[in-house]
C-alpha cells in the first residue's frame, strides 16, 4: 500500500506554486469553483496510478508528488513539467511528449 507524503504544483488555477505536506490517515481540500481542487485530485491520482491520462485536461504547468510505499520502505518522487519542450531521455523513454513523469528513488 502506498500514500501521498507530499506535493508541489505551479500553475494550479492561475497560481505561481505552492505545495503541502499530507497527512497520512485524512485530507480534506476546499475551496471555490475553479480554485483546482479536481486537478490537484488527478494530479495525486496520476502519480498513485503512473497513468498520465486524467492529465490531458488538467490546469497546471508543473508537479511534483512524493509518495510512500509500506511494501518497498522506501519513498518516491513522481514529477511532471509542461514547460520543457524536450525531457531528458530517461523521461522520454518512460512517457510521450508532455507527458514527462520522472520516476525517482532516492530521496
Amino acid at each position: 500500500m502506498s500514500h501521498v507524503i507530499e506535493f508541489y504544483v505551479e500553475g494550479l488555477a492561475g497560481k505561481k506554486g505552492f505545495g503541502h505536506k499530507l497527512n497520512r490517515d485524512i485530507n480534506i481540500f476546499f475551496g471555490l469553483n475553479g480554485s483546482g481542487k479536481t486537478s490537484l485530485l488527478k494530479i495525486l491520482h496520476s502519480a498513485l496510478s503512473t497513468d498520465t491520462a486524467p492529465l490531458a485536461n488538467a490546469t497546471f504547468t508543473k508537479a511534483e508528488v512524493v509518495i510512500e510505499s509500506l511494501h518497498y520502505k522506501k519513498q518516491f518522487r513522481y514529477s511532471i513539467d509542461r514547460t520543457t519542450k524536450q525531457p531528458p531521455a530517461r523521461q522520454r523513454r518512460l512517457f510521450t511528449a508532455w507527458k514527462t513523469i520522472c520516476f525517482d528513488t532516492a530521496i
